[in-house]
């Protein structure tokens, strides 16, 4: 009889309470022999964690939630969920958070500052403990107020990936300029002097966008090289990167030029691979015509054709790093400095896409190949 009330018992959850009225003991009784906690004797401390045990019981995280000012959950924002360089962070945020314990919410902004906006609300709605967050939408310089709000609420943030310009906000960020700057170094170490850029379309907001590009110039000016805005190439805008025709156009128009660039330094992988593309498109060779390098390191970067030069970004690391910032600050490390503000820096990886500048041979002709590209514009597909 006893046995068929128990598993009748254990058909639902079991509460505290349930248990208490089983014993004849008191709730808090019951939840001090759990937890642990305060003094009974052994017999029944024993007692209790053994019917506990026998009716299945699984204590409520929304109940301990609640008496602990606790919800366990940490949100990670995110400008564009699908992008291949934010996968690695996430990645590192969600195994710290998985050794602390803790739930994870997953917002995609779609780079949309008012979608960002309602997220921050929601999360303060939810009391999440912590939030990190890429903020990639465009903004004025005061525009980040939601963000400290957080803080204000009592959640503890870190900003991640974007160096935004607010000194009180903790930051994890990667060294973009430097990163790009040693790129940059590498291509006139080995030869090539006339080093294009290629952008989506760089704006204040696109924080890492324009260190890379700021990097670019500093090495060009160490090495006495003039900057020279016709080698400035703008390939599109970041929601409309996939409109093959307007970067087939646009690089074409740039290829064309009979003094073109002889290596050209794109801000992203994705967009050195695309630009691989058309060059292809247009019979030129890489490197022996025009060596392309990128930045991120994605996964297809090394098996392009010839797989690609980039820099190697310290994603994960960041992640991680960012995660546990942010839950020393949760846990209330008195030691830890703020604000947080560390850059990572990451590797430079040498493949065949640069070849090597001073062995290469330049083919002066090689301009007259685009006579007749724009035929081809509307066959080539990326």
């Amino acid at each position: 009889m006893v046995q068929k009330q128990r598993n009748k018992k254990a058909q639902k959850a079991v509460t505290i309470h349930d248990l208490a009225r089983q014993l004849g003991v008191s709730a808090t009784t019951v939840s001090r022999a759990l937890n642990n906690r305060g003094r009974m004797s052994r017999e029944t401390r024993k007692r209790i964690l053994q019917t506990a045990s026998e009716y299945n019981y699984k204590p409520s995280l929304i109940a301990r939630s609640l008496i602990h000012q606790r919800t366990k959950t940490l949100a990670v924002v995110v400008p564009m969920i699908g992008n291949t360089a934010y996968s690695p962070m996430v990645r590192g945020i969600e195994q710290i958070a998985y050794e602390k314990g803790y739930n994870i919410i997953l917002c995609d902004t779609d780079i949309n500052l008012d979608k960002e906006r309602r997220y921050l609300e929601m999360l303060i709605q939810r009391r999440v403990e912590g939030a990190i967050i890429i903020p990639f939408a465009e903004r004025n310089s005061g525009e980040y107020d939601h963000i400290s709000q957080l803080e204000e609420e009592g959640i503890k943030v870190v900003v991640m990936e974007q160096d935004v310009p607010v000194d009180k906000l903790n930051r994890i960020v990667p060294d973009n300029r430097g990163d790009a700057k040693r790129l940059i170094e590498h291509l006139i170490d080995n030869g090539y002097r006339k080093i294009g850029l290629a952008h989506l379309g760089l704006r204040n907001w696109d924080i890492a966008g324009m260190e890379r590009w700021e990097g670019y110039k500093q090495a060009l000016e160490q090495a006495g090289i003039e900057y020279d805005e016709k080698l400035v190439i703008q390939a599109g805008q970041p929601t409309i990167v996939e409109e093959k025709t307007l970067l087939f156009d646009a690089v074409i128009d740039y290829l064309r030029q009979q003094d073109r660039p002889e290596a050209i330094f794109a801000t992203t992988d994705m967009l050195a691979i695309k630009i691989m593309s058309v060059i292809h498109s247009l019979g030129l060779k890489i490197p022996e015509d025009i060596a392309v390098v990128g930045f991120d390191d994605i996964l297809m970067s090394g098996y392009t054709s010839p797989p690609l030069t980039t820099v190697r970004q310290p994603a994960e690391q960041i992640g991680r790093r960012s995660a546990e910032i942010v839950f020393s600050l949760i846990e209330g490390d008195d030691e830890l400095p703020l604000p947080v503000h560390e850059r990572i820096s990451g590797k430079l990886v040498i493949r065949k896409s640069c070849g090597n500048g001073k062995r290469r041979e330049k083919k002066i002709d090689d301009w007259k190949k685009l006579t007749h590209v724009r035929s081809l514009s509307e066959n080539c597909k990326l």
